[in-house]
């Protein structure tokens, strides 16, 4: 038993003596690391070409800041075949053009909804005014960068870029910065002008049958013209005008309106429009007769229901003023009859 015991007390001894050789050594090892890091800090503070040289060799793989170009760059240079002109064409139309186009309705929409007027003056001939637009610029904002989204990552070739630039052109307009609306729908006019094949360049303005035409043509005969995509410069046109006209350029915008009214090729879709900025430019300018004609023909061919009702509105109120009581009496009664909101129609039936 004696022998067993000495034996047990040797082993518990020597791995005692293993366990702290193991801890010294551990600690020379941390030591050992240490004054390595130091060294190496020190001679990187003492020699910066040195550290230069290290970085410079880790360079990573991608490419350079300057070299970066938008995916849109390198699929037009891909073949345009039918297979990618359904795919560009489709995913171009119903991806951030879509939510854009969404956003910019929605917005102007809840502007017509919560504007308050005083109906005791003719009213103003939009719910927002150039100096106070009323509209969410963080919206509009948002609108502007997905239109920009849609024009960086999709094929320049797609046909819904010109749109997609008429979005930003608008939105450009609702926050009130008619430089840039102006430029952007003065590039949709020159950039996406149609042209043949075998012409290198085109040029704006025609000659057709002794009269100037500036206008695309558009080939929409029902039922399939219907359907048939449209060209947005046509649209430019249009808001050209409507910019110069809140730059009280009214000359400008004159000039403008006359020339769509000949033009031969002007689409029939955009007579509402174009009369609408004309009855507009002459409202602002205090000419109230001479703008009845043009709101009249606005009114009948406007599609929604809030500014059809305003417009009709606004009929009534200068046929009083002009001494009209049986047109403003039907006039009022139109208004009725598209239900406007609570406010607009109690003025009306009064």
């Amino acid at each position: 038993m004696n022998i067993c015991r000495s034996f047990n007390k040797h082993i518990s001894y020597t791995g005692l003596v293993l366990v702290l050789i193991c801890v010294s050594s551990l600690q020379k090892a941390q030591a050992q690391r240490r004054d390595s890091t130091n060294v190496n800090s020190r001679t990187t503070t003492r020699n910066p070409q040195a550290q230069s040289q290290t970085k410079t060799i880790q360079r990573p793989l991608g490419p350079r800041p300057d070299d970066r170009h938008p995916p849109s760059e390198d699929l037009a240079k891909k073949k345009w075949t039918i297979k990618r002109k359904l795919v560009q064409n489709t995913v171009s139309r119903y991806n951030y053009y879509f939510n854009a186009k969404k956003k910019l309705r929605l917005v102007t929409h809840n502007v017509s909804r919560t504007g308050q007027d005083n109906y005791n003056y003719l009213l103003p001939f939009y719910p927002y005014s150039a100096a106070n637009q009323g509209l969410s610029k963080g919206d509009l904002d948002s609108v502007i960068e997905k239109a920009s989204i849609n024009i960086q990552i999709h094929d320049p070739r797609s046909k819904w870029m010109d749109d997609s630039y008429l979005l930003i052109g608008k939105a450009y307009f609702f926050q009130g910065e008619w430089d840039k609306a102006s430029r952007t729908f003065n590039f949709i006019n020159t950039t996406y002008l149609p042209k043949k094949k075998n012409e290198y360049k085109s040029v704006v303005g025609s000659v057709e049958n002794d009269q100037i035409s500036v206008a695309s043509r558009e080939k929409r005969k029902p039922p399939i013209g219907w359907f048939k995509h449209t060209y947005a410069r046509n649209d430019a046109f249009v808001w050209n005008a409507k910019t110069r006209i809140e730059e009280n350029n009214y000359d400008e915008a004159r000039s403008i309106i006359n020339v769509l009214e000949q033009d031969p090729y002007f689409p029939k879709r955009l007579d509402g429009e174009l009369a609408e900025v004309k009855a507009y430019s002459l409202y602002k300018q205090g000419k109230f007769q001479e703008a009845i004609e043009p709101l009249q023909i606005a009114e009948h061919k406007k599609g929604n229901r809030d500014e059809k009702a305003r417009m009709a509105y606004i009929l009534g109120q200068l046929y009083t003023n002009y001494n009209k009581p049986d047109s403003a009496i039907a006039m009022y009664y139109h208004v009725i009859k598209t239900k406007p909101d609570a406010m607009m129609e109690f003025q009306a039936r009064i």
